[in-house]
């Protein structure tokens, strides 16, 4: 089976071969992204319905000092801003792979 990968990888022009690698990285970056933006939907709902529950999570003390950020609901707003331009990122990211592949195509 690795003599057959190996004699069909010979076979792929060096342009196809830089194809394949950028099409995977990008990919690889794509998948992370989603991830990110589906992982991020939980903490934001957590934090809109029960606003109590920010204080629980351990990264709001060290990140609500960063941001210089008192109120618990400015920081849900900027939790929502985030999940809003994590989504428009990943959806971006995304429709860019599909233009790459059909331009090298």
């Amino acid at each position: 089976m690795l003599n057959n990968f190996i004699n069909s990888w010979s076979i792929i022009s060096k342009k196809n071969k830089n194809y394949f690698f950028l099409m995977v990285i990008l990919s690889l970056m794509a998948s992370l992204l989603e991830v990110l933006s589906i992982g991020i939907i939980v903490p934001v709902l957590s934090f809109i319905l029960d606003p109590i529950s920010l204080e629980n999570f351990f990264f709001y003390p060290y990140l609500s000092n960063f941001i210089n950020i008192s109120n618990e609901l400015v920081f849900t707003i900027y939790l929502i801003i985030l999940l809003i331009f994590v989504f428009f990122f990943q959806k971006f990211f995304s429709v860019n792979i599909f233009l790459v592949s059909n331009f090298f195509h």
